[in-house]
């Protein structure tokens, strides 16, 4: 119980020390497009997308940072990279061939339905692994 403490602790020193919730650059979401062609609203939904995966990937590297070499963090380690890689099947399923198909699976919008599917998901699990780990 002690180590549960001491490493919910750890992590949200981890978290309410970086700067992940608070870049002005990461503020932008899909939503946010306004571009005037599909081209330029296709390459504003990618470059949203893009933010929000960075941000996962920060926060997974700060998890894995802040995890030692003891039994106990190593068993988080492989259930935390489990879930991780679940969750990206269901990701990719889920916003490249379920979101397509209900959307009638064509035209130029297919890859900013996609793109925006990625971002919504990819930012709900960033914020579900912050509210995890939170003590």
């Amino acid at each position: 119980m002690r180590a549960v403490l001491c490493f919910a602790s750890m992590l949200a020193m981890v978290l309410l020390l970086s700067p992940l919730g608070t870049a002005p650059a990461l503020a932008q979401t899909a939503a946010d497009c306004r571009g005037e062609t599909q081209r330029d609203m296709n390459i504003c939904t990618q470059q949203a997308y893009e933010q929000a995966d960075a941000e996962l990937n920060r926060l997974w590297k700060q998890i894995n940072t802040g995890l030692d070499d003891s039994k106990y963090d190593q068993a988080i380690r492989r259930a935390l990279l489990k879930s991780q890689r679940a969750w990206l099947q269901l990701r990719d399923a889920e916003c490249r061939e379920l979101d397509p198909a209900l959307r009638g699976g064509s035209g130029s919008g297919l890859p900013q339905f996609i793109t925006l599917c990625l971002d919504k998901m990819t930012r709900a699990r960033t914020a579900h692994l912050k509210e995890l780990l939170a003590p």
